[in-house]
C-alpha cells in the first residue's frame, strides 16, 4: 500500500513540471504577436500592417462588437422591422 502512495506521489511529482512547461508553452504562444495586412482608408495601394497579441486582437473584436451593438440598439429603437 505504501508503494502505490511512493509511486501516486512520483507520478503526480513527474507531471507537474510537464503541466507547467505546456501552461507556459500555451502563455508564449498567446504573447506571440499575430500580425494582420489591411488597406488604408482611401488607397487601393497602400497596406497597413498591425500586429498585436492574440488576447489584444480578442479585446478589439469584443469592443468592436460592443460598439456596434450599440449604435444598433441606440438606432433601432421604436422602429419595426419590415415585414
Amino acid at each position: 500500500m505504501i508503494v502505490l502512495q511512493i509511486a501516486a506521489a512520483l507520478l503526480a511529482a513527474q507531471s507537474s513540471p510537464a503541466a507547467a512547461e505546456a501552461k507556459s508553452a500555451e502563455q508564449q504562444s498567446s504573447d506571440k504577436p499575430i500580425c494582420k495586412s489591411d488597406r488604408a482608408t482611401g488607397s487601393r495601394v497602400t497596406k497597413r500592417r498591425t500586429c498585436m497579441t492574440a488576447r489584444e486582437w480578442q479585446r478589439v473584436q469584443d469592443v468592436t462588437r460592443d460598439d456596434i451593438n450599440e449604435y444598433v440598439r441606440k438606432n433601432t429603437s421604436g422602429v419595426t422591422p419590415p415585414s
